[in-house]
C-alpha cells in the first residue's frame, strides 16, 4: 500500500516524516533499516523541497522516543554529511530539532548526535539569522534545554560572545531578558560566565548591559537577585552605565509590584551600594563597556 511512492528515497522521507509524527505504522527503525538496505543511497537524496529524510525526522512535533534516536543514528550512519545540509528554508536538521515545542532527554541525545557529526552547526544561524544557542535561550528553559545549551556552548565556546543580528544581543542578554525569574536561567548564565566573564560588560543595540535587562524584570524573585549579583560580580561598574535612553540599571527597577516589592527593594539596594564605590572613587564609571551594539556573529 506504499506503491504511490516513486522510489525508496520517497518512501524513506515518508517514513522519517511519520517517525517525526510518532506514527507507529511507518516509523519503526526496522522499516527504515530495510529501506536503507533496499537502496543504500536513499538517505542522500533530497525531495523537491531540498529536504533529506533527516530533515523530516527533526522537524516533527511529536514526542521524541528512543525510536526517533535509533532512526536518526541509522540515517547519519548511512549519510553522515546529512547533519550539515540545509533544506529549501536554509535550515539545518539541528535548527528544526531546536524548534521542537517539548524537548526531552531523547531530544538532547539527538542534538548531541548531530553535533558529533557536525560541530560547526552550533555556529550556523537559521533562516531568521538566529543562532542555535539564541533559539534555545528564547524558549522556556528547563533541565533539557539547559543541557542542550551546555552542549552548544561546548561545541562553540566563542558563541557566548556572538551577537544576534537583529538586536546586537549576546546569549547572556537573551537569558537575562527571557529567564530572569528561573533557576534554569541562573544555571545557563553561569555557563556563559564560565567561558567569558567579559560578556557581562557587553551592550546590545539599545546600549543595554545584561544588568539593564535584569532590572527590567517584572515581579522579580530570588533567581533575579541571584542573576543581578552574578552580573555585578563579573562587571560591577555596570551599575553606573547608562543605556541609550540615558537610564541606569536601577532606574528600571519597579518597586511597586506588591508581594514582589521586597525583592525589587533589595535589588535597588544592591545596585546603590556596589563594592567598587567603597573601594575606589577614581573609577568614575568609565566608558569601556565590552563591545558595542550591532554587528554579527
Amino acid at each position: 500500500h506504499y506503491g504511490h511512492y516513486a522510489n525508496p528515497s520517497d518512501l524513506l522521507n515518508a517514513s522519517a516524516s511519520a517517525a517525526a509524527a510518532a506514527d507507529p505504522g511507518m516509523c519503526g527503525p526496522k522499516a527504515v533499516k530495510k529501506l536503507l538496505e533496499a537502496w543504500d543511497g536513499a538517505a542522500e537524496v533530497c525531495d523537491a523541497h531540498k529536504s533529506l529524510p533527516v530533515h523530516y525526522l527533526c522537524r516533527g512535533k511529536g514526542k521524541h522516543t528512543e525510536s526517533h534516536m535509533t532512526v536518526l543514528c541509522l540515517l547519519l550512519e548511512a549519510f553522515p554529511a546529512a547533519a550539515e545540509r540545509v533544506d529549501f528554508h536554509k535550515m539545518l536538521p539541528l535548527h528544526h530539532l531546536l524548534r521542537h515545542p517539548a524537548p526531552n532527554s531523547v531530544t538532547l541525545q539527538m542534538v548531541n548526535a548531530l553535533l558529533a557529526k557536525y560541530a560547526d552547526a552550533a555556529k550556523k544561524p537559521d533562516k531568521t539569522l538566529t543562532l542555535p544557542q539564541h533559539m534555545v535561550a528564547d524558549s522556556k528553559l528547563d533541565d533539557t534545554s539547559v543541557a542542550i545549551l551546555d552542549g552548544l556552548i561546548h561545541a562553540w565556546p566563542e558563541g557566548t560572545e556572538a551577537r544576534d543580528k537583529h538586536t546586537g544581543r549576546l546569549l547572556v542578554h537573551a537569558l537575562c531578558a527571557k529567564s530572569s525569574k528561573s533557576t534554569h536561567g541562573v544555571h545557563a548564565v553561569q555557563a556563559c560566565l564560565r567561558h567569558s566573564r567579559e560578556v557581562a560588560a557587553a551592550v546590545d543595540d539599545d546600549g543595554r548591559l545584561p544588568l539593564h535587562l535584569l532590572c527590567r524584570t517584572r515581579a522579580p524573585n530570588e533567581s533575579t537577585m541571584h542573576l543581578v549579583q552574578l552580573m555585578m560580580d563579573a562587571f560591577e561598574e555596570g551599575v553606573s552605565r547608562k543605556d541609550r535612553l540615558g537610564k541606569l540599571p536601577e532606574q528600571y527597577v519597579d518597586t511597586s509590584k506588591g508581594e514582589h516589592a521586597d525583592f525589587a527593594d533589595s535589588i535597588k539596594q544592591m545596585l546603590a551600594f556596589p563594592r567598587f564605590k567603597n573601594n575606589s572613587s577614581s573609577n568614575g564609571g568609565g566608558n569601556t563597556s565590552y563591545g558595542g551594539g550591532g554587528g554579527s556573529s
